[in-house]
């Protein structure tokens, strides 16, 4: 007993040197390896070593993110659930975030690749939460079976068994079965080796910086934030790993198939100023749109309500819970058309900012954006932009030239790097590391033709240079001085 308690006090030891309850700037003296990120080296009593792995990106700062353990530790007693929602941690959560090496700069490891045109990330150990709610896919009242078949579709049930057994999907930290009927208020959680989706290899242009902003032209197929198949292939942690810029707030999102002018604060009370101007519509905001077919001249305005929008060819989303309908205004005039290819070069202006407004809108009007396959688009992208790449362990597949490190890389001589990084790119149980499954899908289209050409927000005004399919239509543009 006193021997596990020495060796419970050394690890809480070398934990808080690692910035266990404290967050410290990484140093260039710390151990990284290429594809694992920074680690530590604990010596044990046998001669062995033991490898601490450190967090790969900051927890969120709310308390606590498990509705249903903070139901049960409450009781039947409201006011004591609402003191826990407030701030109390459950145990298992508390124990978790107290004792877990975590550094504000430590967003680290899995480097990117660049190959075929694409912009990969190495595979690489993480634990992905869903919170179940009856606004989220596939929400309360299915079992584990149904939701491992709807969310991970990729993989057999077999798989889905195992994972469940060994306890890599877990409810509320708990093991559960595949038979459990999931709740509202639940938190499903994934460990996995992951292999993230590809993102288009294209340059990131700053439209503006400043102390309270940063602006950027957002390259298409990339998504704002983490979300689905995609953590660190996202324009957030691109923006953290490869330039620095720390906890950049959110006030509005563009489609990850959708390029152009995106604003980003950098503090809450820039975030809080410009969102005030989103919510009440005081922005002023032009797209540019490639679609099908010959469009109605002049300018005109299409007043239709909203009811649902399309996750999938077959999976919708109302835009309210009780099935009713949004109110969506937006300016359409046409640029220029192009008989060659029976394609019309329009400018939207949107009056208000529903989940693909626009792509609704002009399908609606039967003029669906060029590669828009979920509305209605007939047109497929053949491109070798899409080659799959898949193979991480193969050393001759991958240059040093291929990798972008982000700026807390580090390189350093312990002997143990090798035999980690060949631990973390490779996991023998994983169905994408075998080539049992593949992570893109080469039929999925990585951009649509719908740009965020300019802003006007709050006294500032952006403009993203036009995409290359807008550029043909470039003598048009400045003949009608639409844009």
């Amino acid at each position: 007993e006193n021997r596990l308690k020495m060796c419970r006090n050394a690890i809480r030891s070398a934990l808080a040197l690692a910035g266990s309850k404290y967050r410290p700037k990484l140093k260039e003296t710390e151990l990284y390896a290429r594809g694992v990120g920074h680690y530590l080296v604990l010596p044990r009593r046998d001669g062995g070593n033991r490898f601490l792995i450190l967090a790969k990106g900051p927890l969120s700062i709310r308390k606590t993110r498990f509705q249903n353990i903070a139901e049960e530790i409450s009781g039947d007693n409201p006011d004591n659930l609402k003191f826990h929602k407030l701030g109390i941690l459950p145990r298992n959560e508390k124990v978790f975030r107290d004792y877990l090496p975590l550094h504000e700069d430590a967003f680290s490891g899995p480097s990117y690749v660049r190959k075929n045109g694409l912009l990969w990330v190495q595979p690489y150990y993480a634990v992905i939460t869903q919170h179940v709610r009856e606004s989220s896919h596939p929400g309360p009242g299915v079992t584990i079976r149904e939701y491992c078949s709807m969310i991970l579709p990729r993989f057999s049930t077999q798989e889905h068994e195992n994972d469940v057994a060994n306890g890599w999907i877990v409810v509320n930290l708990k093991k559960t079965s595949m038979d459990y009927v999931l709740r509202e208020g639940d938190t499903v959680s994934k460990m996995g080796h992951y292999h993230e989706k590809p993102i288009l290899d294209l340059p990131l242009q700053i439209i503006h910086e400043d102390e309270g902003l940063v602006v950027v032209n957002k390259p298409p197929s990339w998504p704002v934030h983490s979300a689905g198949g995609f953590r660190m292939n996202s324009l957030h942690n691109i923006l953290y790993k490869t330039i620095g810029y720390h906890k950049l707030r959110t006030v509005h999102r563009l489609d990850r198939m959708t390029s152009g002018v995106l604003i980003i604060p950098k503090n809450q009370k820039v975030a809080s100023e410009i969102g005030k101007c989103f919510i009440s519509d005081q922005t002023y905001k032009q797209y540019v749109a490639l679609v099908h077919g010959k469009f109605p001249a002049g300018k005109f305005l299409h007043d239709s309500p909203l009811e649902t929008y399309n996750l999938t060819q077959t999976v919708k989303r109302p835009f309210t819970k009780n099935g009713g309908k949004v109110s969506a205004s937006t300016y359409f005039e046409l640029i220029a058309y192009d008989e060659s290819s029976d394609q019309s070069l329009v400018s939207c202006q949107p009056l208000t900012g529903r989940t693909h407004q626009l792509r609704l809108h002009l399908s609606e009007l039967g003029h669906p954006i060029v590669y828009d396959t979920i509305y209605g688009s007939t047109s497929m992208q053949n491109t070798p932009l899409q080659e799959p790449f898949t193979d991480f362990s193969d050393d001759d597949e991958i240059k040093e030239e291929d990798f972008i490190h982000d700026i807390y890389h580090t390189e350093n001589t312990d002997p143990h790097r090798d035999m980690l990084e060949k631990r973390f790119r490779f996991d023998p149980n994983c169905a994408f590391c075998t080539g049992e499954n593949h992570r893109h899908d080469e039929t999925e289209p990585m951009f649509i033709c719908l740009h965020s050409y300019r802003y006007k927000v709050n006294g500032y005004e952006f403009v993203a240079e036009l995409p290359h399919w807008a550029k043909s239509f470039q003598p048009q543009i400045e003949q009608q001085n639409i844009l």
